[in-house]
């Protein structure tokens, strides 16, 4: 039934249908899916029911919920994050609320990421919905928050790889100095952001300049071995 009101933005009755699984289905799975089908309705008929969502006993829901009001946006959307961020007991939630703050909320959004990268969480999701944000935004100035984040996340490496990719010479200096990192974990994390995130040129180019040079014998064997693999899939000149 959900897939079938999906995409009919215009359509009242599909609204009330959807208003109606939104905030009375049984199952969460269902409300939860109901809250996303209303992001593509009108926010006079979908906030409303949204408002409610976002205080369901399922925070799979009141997660959907957020996803939507990012989608939406407005005035009642962002006070509805910043309540959610506040006060919402599950970390998954929060972690929503940072993405739609940061969606949303283009006046206070460098104070959001900013928040969300010092709150801990349950598997860090509140800090990796962050570095989302980081990445989504293109936000370069958190270079050195993220690089004092590589010991934490592997996520940290993926976003120095994405700034990097978007043309940033200082996100990829940053990524490539820590081949050299005494800590192990993080010299694996650089390693695997090259082989999997950083633009395949960018990876040749910068791996050719350092590889010679790296401190640890066996981050430089690593880096060798990736250097020849992605050279192989180069396009020849």
């Amino acid at each position: 039934m959900i897939r079938q009101l999906t995409g009919r933005g215009a359509d009242t009755a599909a609204a009330r249908a959807l208003a109606d699984a939104a905030t009375g289905a049984d199952y969460f799975v269902t409300r939860a899916q109901a809250v996303e089908a209303l992001a593509a309705f009108p926010p006079a008929r979908a906030v409303p029911v949204l408002e409610r969502a976002v205080r369901d006993t399922s925070a799979a829901v009141r997660e959907s919920a957020l996803g939507a009001l990012g989608e939406l946006g407005g005035e009642r959307a962002i006070a509805l994050a910043r309540a959610a961020l506040s006060n919402d007991p599950s970390y998954q939630v929060r972690a929503a609320a940072v993405s739609t703050l940061a969606r949303t909320d283009s006046a206070h959004r460098r104070a959001v990421i900013a928040e969300g990268l010092g709150l801990s969480s349950y598997q860090e999701s509140i800090r990796v919905a962050a570095l989302g944000a980081i990445v989504q935004t293109n936000d370069t100035t958190f270079i050195d928050s993220v690089e004092g984040l590589l010991n934490q996340l592997r996520t940290a490496a993926r976003v120095l790889a994405a700034l990097a990719n978007r043309g940033s010479v200082r996100a990829l200096d940053v990524l490539s100095r820590h081949l050299d990192d005494e800590r192990p974990y993080v010299r694996r994390s650089v390693l695997q952001a090259f082989q999997s995130s950083v633009r395949p040129d960018l990876a040749v180019a910068r791996l050719r300049a350092v590889q010679d040079k790296l401190k640890y014998p066996d981050t430089r064997k690593t880096a060798g071995s990736l250097l020849e693999r992605l050279e192989q899939r180069q396009p020849s000149e």
